[in-house]
């Protein structure tokens, strides 16, 4: 028996009598690299569960500005937990990709592949649901002193029974008012 047949699909290893956890990414493969900006988003999964890793392109790598815009990015997108915004679990260097933002996995559409499935047209139950649940996550973010300042149908996640997550807080500040 190889060591390999000892692993199981959520990571813990039989070594001997003993039973190892490994927090190791396994399955890493890339799902979005932005066109002008600076960061690739891959899907991997740790411990039988799907994760979302946020890192610098390999070009802006060994970049300080864009280190620190990562860091930035992190450090207000932790602050917030809410059910429509995408949840924010650690930063963590990752062998093969640098430092990394490690995030929920939202498995869906974003609402700009929905729109374009209908051509551009929704239903007036599906805009309040939409729009209402947009305005939370936002209400949200403004009670942490979060401005976004990207909200686009490309920066909102639709899961399969409706409910929607926003992301991608590159541009966002902290409103100091």
């Amino acid at each position: 028996m190889t060591s390999e047949e000892n692993i199981s699909e959520s990571g813990l290893t039989l070594s001997g009598k003993d039973l190892i956890m490994s927090n190791r990414f396994t399955c890493i493969e890339e799902i979005y690299s932005s066109k002008k900006g600076y960061a690739t988003i891959y899907r991997a999964q740790r411990m039988g569960k799907w994760h979302a890793l946020k890192c610098l392109k390999r070009e802006y790598a060994g970049s300080t500005l864009h280190l620190g815009l990562l860091h930035k990015e992190f450090d207000i997108c932790y602050r917030l937990s809410h059910p429509n915004i995408v949840h924010v679990l650690g930063m963590e260097e990752v062998e093969g990709l640098g430092l990394c933002i490690v995030m929920e996995y939202v498995d869906g559409m974003t609402l700009r592949e929905y729109l374009n499935e209908r051509g551009g047209k929704l239903t007036s139950r599906e805009t309040v649901h939409f729009i209402s649940q947009i305005l939370k996550a936002l209400e949200h973010a403004h009670a942490n002193g979060v401005v976004h300042r990207d909200i686009k149908p490309q920066n909102i996640m639709l899961l399969d029974n409706g409910q929607l997550r926003m992301m991608d807080f590159g541009i966002a500040r902290i409103s100091r008012a």
